[in-house]
């Protein structure tokens, strides 16, 4: 799975990193208002005795909190959580028919194939996986939006960075700053993107494998990192430990896409097989209401 994985990150950070952009330069468009206020704010802390000016400093640029809001709002909003739902599903798919190919079960996923323009397996290959699931749907759906206020809640805390630091800090002219502004979070785009792909298509790809795990009949798994200095202490500590699928590894995860441990991962799971399994579809097992 590894190489389609890449490819499939590949083109979701590369798109990903152009909504990002667009996104940011948007938000520099709602906050330039600000910026004079906020320069004529940070001239009157500087007066203050210096330990006041910390807490005062906090207190102005608290005020942009509020902005989440206004940015929720936006088309820029909807569009990137829609968008990363689509690539989130793709994902899990992805994940689905990896951990089916790992139980016995070689199976396509067209969502993945479509990503991609290839076949992920033998074209003969008549089993396939198509994500019908309703609960798993709208889990998908809700981490897309949660994805998507955390990318919010991230242009604030780095707007507030770079306005502590060129006006607070320093002596920097407004148009300086929008500048500047402009320079950086085109910048921190393409480091957001990385860590946005990477993280959801571990989350995604987690889930599905455990999903699958789970409804084939897959009773136990074993965890695996891939054994670089790269890898987290939490994750070597789980490094070759085997536990009953559904109960937490020595980090307190259920699986490599589970809690916030999941940022940045590269890890997976391998199934211990056994005889009777079966192969998971996609759809759900109860009717959703």
């Amino acid at each position: 799975m590894t190489q389609v994985r890449l490819q499939l990150e590949r083109s979701y950070q590369k798109q990903l990193q152009r909504f990002l952009a667009k996104w940011y330069a948007s938000f520099g468009r709602v906050l330039r208002p600000y910026l004079s206020n906020l320069r004529q704010e940070s001239l009157r802390i500087k007066k203050l005795p210096r330990a006041q000016r910390k807490d005062a400093t906090n207190i102005v640029l608290s005020e942009l909190d509020s902005l989440v809001t206004e940015i929720k709002k936006s088309q820029e909003f909807y569009d990137y959580q829609e968008y990363t739902y689509v690539w989130l599903v793709r994902f899990y798919e992805l994940g689905a028919i990896d951990a089916s190919a790992s139980i016995g079960y070689p199976a396509i996923s067209t969502r993945v194939n479509k990503a991609l323009q290839r076949v992920y397996v033998a074209k003969e290959e008549k089993r396939r996986f198509e994500l019908k699931d309703g609960l798993i749907l709208f889990m998908l759906q809700d981490r897309a939006y949660f994805s998507s206020v955390l990318a919010a809640e991230t242009m604030i805390r780095d707007a507030k960075k770079l306005i502590r630091d060129k006006f607070f800090k320093s002596d920097s002219a407004v148009e300086e700053l929008a500048t500047e502004m402009t320079t950086t979070f085109d910048n921190m785009s393409i480091k957001r993107a990385r860590t946005i792909v990477r993280t959801e298509s571990q989350v995604a790809i987690g889930n599905a494998t455990h999903d699958m795990y789970k409804r084939s009949g897959i009773e136990y798994h074993t965890w695996l990192s891939v054994g670089d200095k790269q890898v987290r202490p939490a994750h070597k500590d789980n490094d070759g430990t085997t536990v009953r699928v559904g109960d937490p590894f020595q980090s307190g995860q259920i699986h490599t896409g589970d809690g916030p441990l999941a940022t940045n991962c590269r890890c997976s799971t391998m199934p211990v097989i056994i005889d009777g399994l079966s192969f998971w579809g996609g759809g759900a097992l109860l009717p959703v209401i």
